[in-house]
């Protein structure tokens, strides 16, 4: 299962972000899993210059 479109889309799922699905405990006690998107130790060459919109020209998806 998972995300499909408009969140993934925004967050760059799979080109830039990956996701991983962990389990959470919310205040009432009630457990659920939900999804993370994270950029893993390897995926961080990055924006060394930090102008994003230079980056997103430079490296179309």
């Amino acid at each position: 299962t998972g995300l499909k479109g408009s969140y993934d889309a925004l967050e760059g799922y799979p080109s830039f972000y990956n996701r991983t699905q962990i389990p959470v405990v919310l205040d009432d006690g009630r457990e659920l899993d939900a999804w993370i998107y994270h950029i893993d130790e390897e995926q961080k060459e990055g924006v060394a210059h930090g102008d994003w919109v230079k980056y997103l020209e430079e490296n179309p998806r």
